[in-house]
């Protein structure tokens, strides 16, 4: 009985959603008129039928409570790059990639990472040179209001396994990114060094509240794993991003790594809250905002 309230709901749901998208979209109306439309289908049938309707009711409301944020429909990452006018970006997505991470929600949000690339002359906006990877993903609202203002405080940074937060992050692996907001959803590019040379290690992708990543936002464990700190209470998604080993260079990691060193003397102790040890600079542009980070000389 609970598969074919599933699929009553689906059925009357998706109706519903192609309805309110032409009147305007709202996730508490499309709610509240699939539920009406699948009582009054229930009311035409048999009294013995009408019984079940209250446990129906709970039903429907326990699954969309937990899944109010299903309702969105998210660009592929091979739109969010045409939509920056990276054509060449565009074309490291084929038309059905797909990236097989879940979404995360936390607080009145949800993010989800859409897709990421890695190599070189992959960008319009970088030089041919450049060995970079560029992660491509969403945040949106979790109670289906739309996203005006862009979330300027909202950071995401690759991290990896067995190097601390502070040492190696989206600063130190000299990242910038790019943003714009579309029917409510913020999306983003971020780019930095090319990931899989740690491909050996497993690689995060956090996205949190801040800038830099510090020991109030993340804890660095003993086997080199990394987690959020438990007293921090701000927005955290933490994903695991699958890179291809075959591709990982310990060697070029390595040197990758010391050629940074030089505008990256981070030390646990030297790590301070304040984000003094990097300068953010933003830029307006007609396809969004971009950022540039850099570390101070």
């Amino acid at each position: 009985m609970r598969l074919d309230i599933r699929d009553m709901f689906d059925d009357f749901y998706e109706e519903e959603i192609d309805i309110k998208e032409k009147e305007g979209f709202s996730s508490d109306n499309v709610f509240s008129s699939t539920v009406n439309k699948i009582k009054e289908n229930e009311m035409n049938k048999s009294k013995r039928k009408i019984l079940s309707i209250p446990i129906l009711a709970f039903s429907i409301i326990m699954m969309v409570s937990v899944s109010v944020f299903a309702a969105y429909k998210f660009l592929t990452p091979k739109d969010v790059a045409n939509l920056f006018n990276d054509t060449k970006l565009s074309k490291s997505f084929t038309k059905n990639y797909t990236l097989s991470i879940k979404e995360q929600t936390s607080g009145n949000y949800t993010a989800k990472i859409l897709g990421i690339a890695s190599g070189k002359k992959l960008s319009s906006y970088t030089d041919a040179n450049e060995d970079k990877s560029y992660i491509v993903g969403a945040i949106a609202r979790n109670d289906g209001t739309k996203i005006k203002d862009y979330l300027d405080d909202i950071m995401l940074t690759p991290l990896i396994e067995g190097y601390k937060p502070w040492e190696v992050n989206i600063f130190t692996l000299n990242g910038s990114n790019s943003r714009f907001i579309e029917d409510g959803i913020q999306y983003f590019i971020y780019e930095c060094d090319n990931l899989e040379l740690f491909a050996n290690n497993k690689i995060y992708i956090a996205i949190y509240e801040g800038v830099s990543p510090s020991k109030s936002i993340f804890d660095y464990n003993k086997n080199g794993s990394i987690s959020f700190n438990k007293e921090y209470k701000g927005f955290k998604a933490l994903f695991h991003i699958p890179l291809d080993k075959s591709k990982a260079d310990s060697k070029k990691a390595k040197q990758l790594l010391e050629n940074n060193k030089s505008s990256n003397n981070t030390d646990e102790d030297d790590t301070n809250d304040d984000d003094s040890d990097y300068t953010t600079t933003k830029e307006y542009t007609k396809d969004g905002v971009e950022f540039t980070i850099k570390e101070k000389k």
